[in-house]
């Protein structure tokens, strides 16, 4: 008897989770260059929106029976980030680029909010977010120890660290390969 429970309450699991919603996702990114000469230098900003419109796909009810069925306009859900990437080397077209750090070639790569760092040494990747505070800045968790990151003019990542044996910040520079 028992088990009848559990295999009635296994298949209203399974049923209840069939019957999600489909979604239209439409996702698009716009970046934005501005180049500012100072009279010494030209500086570039970079600005990037990146604007996601989920929205429920339902359909005429009169077509309940037809194969091609009439879509009916439903509510959407616009979620809209902008990012300020004054001196990330990331951008639009260029998503991926190598450094290297103590002779290792490492994988940057761009990920949802910040970028993932990845070597053949290890499984899993290190993932670096970006600061809510502070736009440049990266924070980080590499081997349980937190740190934050930022890109230099050459864009080279240096990230900071504290390490508790020595009571002391440690710097770690990936240097870009170009």
């Amino acid at each position: 008897m028992k088990t009848i429970y559990v295999m009635f309450a296994m298949l209203f699991v399974y049923t209840v989770h069939a019957q999600t919603q489909p979604k239209e996702v439409i996702e698009e990114t716009k970046t934005v260059t501005t180049k500012v000469n100072t009279g010494t230098e030209i500086k570039e900003s970079t600005v990037e929106y990146n604007t996601r419109k989920e929205q429920d796909v339902k359909l005429a009810e009169g077509d309940k029976n037809k194969i091609n069925q009439s879509r009916v306009d439903a509510p959407a859900q616009v979620t809209e980030t902008v990012r300020v990437t004054d001196n990330s080397p990331f951008t639009a077209n260029n998503k991926s680029m190598k450094y290297e750090l103590d002779g290792k070639v490492c994988q940057f790569s761009m990920h949802e909010n910040g970028f993932l760092i990845s070597d053949s040494a290890s499984t899993k990747p290190t993932k670096v977010e970006q600061s809510d505070a502070d736009e440049t800045q990266f924070v980080l968790n590499d081997n349980g120890k937190t740190g934050i990151g930022y890109f230099d003019e050459e864009g080279n990542f240096i990230v900071q660290q504290f390490d508790k044996k020595t009571n002391e910040i440690v710097s770690k520079v990936y240097t870009l390969i170009k």
